[in-house]
């Protein structure tokens, strides 16, 4: 694969990921939201990655690896949704307003 295709191949996964959770002003809209946030939630972005076990109070380390597997679904999705090619460099970064609001 060379570059050009690596260019093409991301921007096409980006628009398809904007296209769901963006509208034509950069911002989440209507449904679009809702499910944003639910899957923030679900996904357990704003929680602690270290999961303590209630009954041994020591770590969990299946229930830790299941919570970062939640919160990379959620992060690629982040990525791919604000990801922009900048055409001076090499390399793909994400908007600087890909913060939530």
């Amino acid at each position: 694969m060379n570059f050009e295709d690596i260019k093409t191949w991301l921007l096409r996964r980006h628009q398809a990921y904007a296209g769901l959770f963006l509208g034509p002003d950069d911002k989440r809209h209507g449904n679009a939201a809702i499910v944003w946030d639910d899957l923030k939630k679900y996904c357990g972005v704003d929680k602690e990655g270290l999961v303590v076990s209630p009954v041994s109070r020591m770590t969990d380390p299946y229930a830790t690896a299941y919570r970062a597997g939640r919160r990379d679904v959620f992060l690629r999705i982040q990525k791919y949704t604000y990801f922009e090619f900048d055409e001076e460099s090499t390399d793909g970064r994400q908007r600087s307003d890909s913060s939530d609001e």
